[in-house]
């Protein structure tokens, strides 16, 4: 299986590092939590080179791509430098199909195309974590390259975790059939607070789902499936029943014409019989037709590099540090995210018995 590339869908991951010296108004506090080192051996502060910028740069971009699992399924929305913190875009609707035949001489009357908008607003995120100068004259690399790592982690689950919260919002929305265990049966759930401990994504249910997608006339991707972003254990959930054995392939899997992409920040709420899972069923947008995007958008600005590291060696911050005792590693991106079809994306709501205990992890029935 061809796994999505985040440099084909969704932001440029290109990064901007800015080393060098910057000097701050003195009224600045120094950074919180600073990194400390208590063991320092004679020496001299550390100079960051353009090799260690470049090896930085690779860093970050290695702790960025695994993590980046709703950014890479949206259409890319870049706001122009100068041009305001909002960017708008614009749906248009199908028109209905013509039954009515041409009468000869007589023109027919015209049509209009319905347009509706949608505001995205840009938002900044960022975090850095702080060093001394005894910790930079043992091991200001060891330490940066940690640093840029967690940091990388944080600036991606950071960035995920807002395009997830805006795009769980949705109206078009599905709630997976109660299952018997004992007979396959299943009870239909139309609200959250029906569901219960066995309300399992099964076969069933995705075939249901893609079932909603194709009558909305929402394409699948271009491998012919659609994608569902859901939590690990409701993957793990259907792997216990009777549909594992040859069914998943490649590194995460597919079944009923879905592709699964796990992730630990789908969203788990609280209801009355345990967790519910809020996993996102993703298609095409049926309304462009010159190519495949997915139905929400995400936002960036034009030459910002969407992320950029910021390594503050010591000695760059003024008169704000007048003893030279302090650096900063740190990262800065800009974001924002909406949906922009609602009908080519579905929230799937469920539960999974494998969070409870082994005497519940039963396997699911053959439900024809």
């Amino acid at each position: 299986m061809n796994m999505f590339n985040p440099y084909e869908i969704g932001f440029d991951l290109a990064l901007h590092t800015v080393i060098g010296d910057t000097t701050v108004p003195g009224n600045v506090p120094p950074p919180s939590n600073l990194n400390l080192s208590t063991d320092a051996p004679p020496g001299t502060p550390n100079d960051l080179s353009s090799i260690e910028d470049t090896f930085f740069q690779q860093l970050m971009i290695g702790a960025l791509i695994p993590n980046l699992h709703y950014l890479q399924f949206g259409r890319k929305l870049t706001i122009p430098q100068g041009k305001g913190k909002t960017t708008t875009t614009r749906k248009v609707d199908r028109l209905p199909v013509l039954d009515t035949p041409l009468t000869e001489g007589r023109p027919p009357d015209g049509q209009k195309l319905n347009f509706s908008e949608m505001e995205i607003s840009l938002k900044q995120f960022g975090g850095y974590v702080g060093f001394s100068d005894i910790l930079d004259l043992t091991a200001l690399v060891d330490f940066a390259s940690t640093a840029l790592g967690v940091l990388g982690t944080q600036g991606a689950e950071t960035i995920d975790v807002d395009i997830r919260n805006s795009i769980t919002n949705g109206t078009n929305v599905l709630y997976a059939a109660s299952l018997d265990l004992a007979t396959g049966a299943e009870t239909e759930v139309t609200a959250r607070a029906d569901l219960t401990a066995t309300s399992f994504i099964t076969r069933r249910v995705l075939v249901r789902a893609v079932n909603i997608m194709r009558k909305n006339n929402v394409p699948a991707f271009p491998d012919g499936y659609y994608v569902l972003i859901c939590h690990p254990s409701v993957v793990s959930q259907m792997m216990l029943g009777a549909y594992s054995s040859g069914i998943f392939t490649g590194e995460v899997g597919r079944l009923a014409g879905v592709r699964f992409v796990t992730t630990t920040h789908a969203p788990i709420l609280t209801g009355t019989a345990g967790s519910v899972y809020q996993s996102i069923l993703l298609g095409g947008d049926a309304t462009t037709p010159t190519g495949i995007t997915t139905p929400y958008a995400v936002v960036d600005v034009a030459g910002s590099g969407n992320v950029q590291t910021i390594i503050k060696p010591i000695g760059s911050a003024g008169t704000s540090d007048p003893l030279d005792q302090m650096g900063t590693v740190g990262w800065k991106a800009y974001g924002g995210a909406a949906i922009v079809n609602e009908e080519s994306l579905l929230r799937i709501e469920s539960t999974a018995a494998i969070d409870l205990n082994a005497a519940t992890n039963v396997p699911v029935p053959i439900v024809p």
